[in-house]
């Protein structure tokens, strides 16, 4: 294909691409034949001798001594077939290694380059950015004023300095010709440079970015890169802001290529202009070289390729990488002839081991396997240096922020999640087994996060210290998003070994969703936080953000104080919600719900003030003012000749008080209640948090004769290794699963499921959320025991209670069964 082209420094010609798998017969193979035959003449001489020795009268032994002749040759023969197969297969075999071993060389070196050019573009375009922001601004000061003075232009030039690491000057030339400079300190310059600047300068065609070829000042040793954005005055006349930017700052970053040896690097406009030839090896700078044909210009994005120098006729291998938001492309070679050099250094101690031994090739080729593994995870590394974390490898929180920034700008009606992970008890393993092994525990920690994600449209960062970050997309449905967190747990619960000790880690997560919790990265970060505070403290492993949960807002605060004193002063209200009995519709209990009538705002919903006491301290004081409502009405009902069963909702902090059985016999008994008519319902996933500590207090509280519940089941995380240890009477099935189970078959497979795991276990079972007859049949035909739900009865009060359901029923048909 024809055509000229300038990657390397030097004028090019681009020829078609190869693979770069070649092969080279080194030397024929040393000939065996002259021992195998100086060993065959030597047994033909011994057979004669024994044949002059023998009688001319015995055939027999004549006979005897062809045969062993005959046998000899044979048995030689044989040698030199084996011999040569065998040096067949060990010639086929190195030839083969050796050109497997250039394929390899030649795939590593264009995935470098690739890599290379990358990131050398994404350096160059971060630093030229700041300078066409900052030449950008300078357009949008001046371009308002008609004919803005020389002072304001001065002004303008150094504000926006102030601000600009990347430029050595800044710069105005005014339609008239009028040229205002102004270098790093803000300095205006000399008259002479400015003549230089304002004769060199090209005029920008438009207000769009233009980069031009580099240009020279006075008494300066470098090349600057002109950056333009063009003002339009009026048509014909325009104002030109430009920046210059020093050419080695933008090959500062080349250093990476000490891998390559007499690697290039250069910097080209898009329509082909060369800009800059830079190499390393050399130390040699080449500015504003010839334009590059349009042929090679085809090729740029498009994959490593090669060109040919016509004057020597030594090929290059390129990889060109384009800037995604200015007209410049960064491309990397590196001579094709230091590649087959690397392979014959590489593959002549295959070759030479081969010939010596299969077994010391195999070694020799184990070794070079593993060099050539350090030698891609150092490139790696060098690529990704800027903005991953030094320890984990993971994406640091810089990265993680500019990344969230371009999600939200690129699709800002998509939405995705944010997920702040923290290690649970993580200083504990510092401070006992030292800082070594909690990094080490770290690193392992982010390794599995980022290999369950791998694959996915996600991100993970660690922010600092033990606080992981995941970005991932498509996480609308709650269920998905309970799934991640579950995966991620248990990930991150398999057993590490450190110093003899084994780790089993879990962590507390918190997540937040865009749009619907925050619009802006540092927003979504301190949702997702709070929300990984709320689970930290009820010890779950996951917390979605929540408004209610949001503590840290005035409203939140004076709620608080206001609950605390409703508290006090018994502002709390509770009502009751049948269960029934679904073979024959029997009343066999109530549950309890708290209901609250703020004095200003009226009522609130329970699941904002229950919210709020289970994230502070009033969840205790609360819990055990809704027990003593209850039982107070419990005891009331049986002076009325009444027996019935009320269960109350606890919190999992409330297990982990130690006086909670004390508290619950201290009520029952005041009252002069039987124990078995009040019931409590925990969730499920409270029962996970302390579970040998939560075990024991559900175990007093069954001796104590209070029967319990499972409630919420089908939404937690707890094993049926576990769940069968449990001292419980009922499983409550949760209602997200009742709701549609009259036309959703999977939601029909898991009612069935629980319904026979819970009869096995001799629990009983009640479902929740009953709005229609069609799931009470479909439960019913499933064997379940009891229901409750809007379809039997509203939450109601003491009265209507006793007015709609105790007055018409018979008491024998109300359940009373113990313990």
């Amino acid at each position: 294909m024809p055509g000229t082209g300038v990657f390397c420094g030097r004028q090019c010609k681009l020829i078609a691409c190869r693979d770069g798998r070649r092969t080279k017969v080194l030397g024929p193979a040393a000939d065996l034949s002259v021992l195998t035959q100086k060993e065959f003449q030597r047994g033909r001489d011994s057979e004669e001798r024994i044949s002059r020795m023998g009688t001319e009268t015995s055939r027999q032994s004549e006979r005897s001594r062809s045969a062993q002749a005959d046998a000899i040759r044979t048995q030689y023969r044989g040698a030199r077939v084996f011999l040569g197969v065998a040096l067949g297969l060990l010639a086929g075999t190195a030839l083969y290694l050796i050109g497997d071993e250039g394929h390899r060389i030649w795939s590593a070196t264009r995935n470098n380059l690739v890599n290379l050019s990358i990131g050398l573009q994404t350096s160059a375009t971060v630093l030229l950015e700041q300078s066409k922001f900052s030449a950008a601004g300078i357009a949008a000061d001046i371009a308002p004023a008609t004919e803005p003075s020389r002072d304001f232009k001065y002004e303008a030039l150094r504000e926006a300095m102030r601000f600009d690491p990347s430029s050595a000057y800044l710069g105005i030339v005014s339609a008239s010709g009028e040229t205002v400079l102004v270098d790093r300190t803000g300095a205006a310059a000399s008259p002479q440079t400015e003549a230089i600047v304002r004769s060199e300068l090209p005029r920008p065609s438009g207000t769009a970015t233009e980069i031009w070829q580099l240009i020279r000042l006075p008494r300066e040793q470098d090349w600057f890169l002109p950056l333009t954005i063009g003002v339009e005055r009026e048509p014909g006349r325009m104002d030109v802001v430009f920046a210059l930017v020093p050419a080695r700052s933008l090959i500062a970053g080349s250093d990476s290529l000490q891998l390559l040896s007499s690697a290039w690097v250069s910097f080209i406009r898009s329509d082909g202009t060369r800009l800059i030839s830079y190499s390393r090896s050399e130390n040699t700078l080449q500015v504003n070289g010839d334009q590059i044909a349009r042929e090679t210009m085809q090729h740029v994005g498009g994959g490593p390729f090669e060109i040919l120098r016509p004057s020597t006729g030594q090929n290059y291998l390129v990889s060109v990488s384009p800037s995604p938001s200015l007209p410049v492309d960064v491309g990397v070679a590196v001579p094709v002839y230091s590649l087959y050099a690397m392979w014959l250094q590489h593959a002549f101690g295959p070759a030479l081991v081969l010939l010596i031994g299969l077994i010391a090739v195999i070694v020799f080729g184990v070794r070079l396997n593993r060099s050539l593994r350090r030698q891609r995870n150092y490139v790696t590394e060098q690529e990704y240096l800027a903005k991953h974390d030094s320890l984990t490898g993971l994406l640091n929180r810089d990265a993680f922020m500019r990344y969230l920034e371009h999600a939200i700008e690129a699709a800002p009606r998509d939405s995705f999640a944010v997920l702040l992970l923290d290690l649970n008890h993580f200083k504990d393993i510092n401070d006992t087994l030292g800082h070594a092994s909690g990094d080490h525990v770290l690193q392992e920690i982010g390794q599995r996060v980022e290999t369950l994600m791998s694959g996915a449209e996600a991100w993970v960062a660690r922010l600092g210290g033990d606080e992981l970050t995941l970005f991932a997309r498509r996480m609308d449905d709650p269920e998905a998003l309970e799934g991640l967190c579950a995966r991620l747990q248990a990930r991150l619960g398999e057993t590490i070994v450190m110093g003899g000790v084994e780790l089993n880690l879990s962590a507390s997560i918190g997540a937040a969703l865009y749009p619907q919790d925050a619009g802006t990265p540092a927003e979504l970060l301190r949702c997702a936080d709070i929300a990984m505070y709320a689970a930290k403290s009820e010890m779950r492993p996951f917390g979605r953000y929540s408004s209610l949960i949001d503590n840290f807002t005035p409203d939140m605060l004076a709620l608080k104080s206001e609950f605390a004193k409703a508290l006090r002063e018994g502002g709390l209200a509770v009502v009751f919600q049948p269960k029934v009995r679904l073979s024959d519709g029997a009343l066999i209990g109530l549950e309890a719900l708290s209901r609250w009538t703020h004095p200003s705002m009226g009522p609130v919903p329970p699941a904002k003030f229950v919210t709020l006491a289970e994230s502070t301290e009033l969840i205790h004081p609360f819990t055990q003012y809704v027990i003593r409502l209850v039982v107070e009405q419990i005891a009331r009902w049986r002076r009325a000749g009444h027996q019935v069963p009320v269960a109350v909702n606890i919190s999992a902090n409330n297990l982990l008080d130690h006086t909670l059985v004390e508290k619950l016999a201290e009520v029952l008994r005041r009252e002069h209640v039987p124990a078995h008519l009040l019931e409590l319902e925990v969730t499920e996933s409270a029962v996970m948090r302390y579970p040998e500590t939560i075990l024991k207090r559900l175990q007093a509280i069954r001796e104590l004769g209070v029967r319990l519940s499972i409630d919420d089941f089908g939404t937690g995380y707890a094993s049926l290794s576990y769940l069968k240890q449990l001292p419980v009477h009922t499983l409550k099935i949760d209602k997200s699963f009742i709701l549609n189970l009259a036309v959703d078959a999977a939601d029909q497979r898991i009612v069935r499921s629980s319904i026979q795991l819970a009869h096995s276990f001799g629990m009983t079972v009640v479902a929740e959320g009953v709005e229609s007859l069609a799931a009470a049949q479909q439960l019913v035909a499933f064997g379940c025991d009891h229901a409750q739900g809007y379809y039997f009865g509203h939450p109601q009060s003491a009265a209507d209670i006793e007015s709609r359901w105790l007055e018409r029923h018979e008491l024998a048909r109300l359940h009373t069964r113990s313990a």
